[in-house]
């Protein structure tokens, strides 16, 4: 069986044959599938469009380990080295030049729309309750919505609408909201391969909910199974990271 990881926002759904069965199984297939994506190193290309002119580009590295995940800047060259790191439920980015690393917030911008939460992110089911769901207007589509768990104030996104395919068993769209309910913006995944029995989203859209001439596009190239050493998911160890994941 082959499963859907997305990197950026990683998460499944499967219903067999396209037909619908109870919210347990969906999420016991979503956890599944958040820890199916550990131990997979990916190369991941983000470019930032407006009024279809190209206005930045940033080339990394993405590894995840169980609830952690990392992001080695690789281009530009004045980015080099760079490292975001999220661990549970706080992110932190290193500076190779300073050889220091600081805490930053999910929320805070990347570039663009895109923010530190949405580069690298905890699992949803550690971090989001599912509050409902209902049948789209398209057939074989369900539309399943996610909201942060009481008690956590650090997220980069207060509610999740996911649109799913239960024919391609694949995740079309994710809608982001804030906790005032506010369209914070829109991943739409285009193309998906498999690797390793294992089916990743490898091309996808995010859309700027207030700036609508903004598009970010994000390309991954290469997906690799790699052994994982958790120190260097610690803050500390940030330095080794680039030495670690290799160029």
């Amino acid at each position: 069986m082959i499963k859907q990881i997305t990197l950026i926002s990683i998460l499944l759904l499967f219903s067999p044959n396209g037909l619908a069965f109870p919210i347990d199984e969906y999420l016991k297939t979503i956890q599944a599938s958040e820890e199916a994506a550990s131990g997979f190193v990916s190369e991941v290309e983000m470019t930032l469009k407006s009024d279809e002119q190209i206005k930045k580009q940033y080339r990394l590295k993405i590894a995840v380990l169980n609830d952690s995940a990392i992001a080695l800047f690789l281009a530009p060259s004045i980015d080099r080295g760079k490292v975001i790191l999220q661990k549970d439920n706080t992110w932190f980015q290193y500076f190779p030049k300073a050889n220091r690393y600081i805490r930053v917030s999910p929320r805070k911008a990347f570039f663009g729309s895109l923010s530190y939460g949405d580069i690298v992110a905890p699992p949803v089911t550690r971090f989001y309750d599912y509050q409902t769901y209902q049948l789209a207007k398209t057939p074989n589509q369900v539309e399943i919505v996610f909201q942060a768990k009481s008690g956590i104030q650090n997220v980069a996104i207060y509610k999740k609408e996911v649109l799913f395919d239960t024919q391609r068993n694949i995740i079309l769209r994710i809608r982001n909201y804030s906790r005032s309910n506010t369209l914070l913006g829109e991943v739409n995944n285009t193309n998906f391969e498999s690797h390793h029995g294992q089916l990743f989203v490898t091309a996808s859209q995010i859309a700027n909910s207030t700036k609508t001439s903004e598009v970010i596009f994000l390309d991954t190239h290469t997906i690799q199974k790699k052994k994982l050493n958790s120190a260097f998911f610690l803050p500390h160890r940030l330095h080794a990271v680039e030495k670690f994941l290799g160029n």
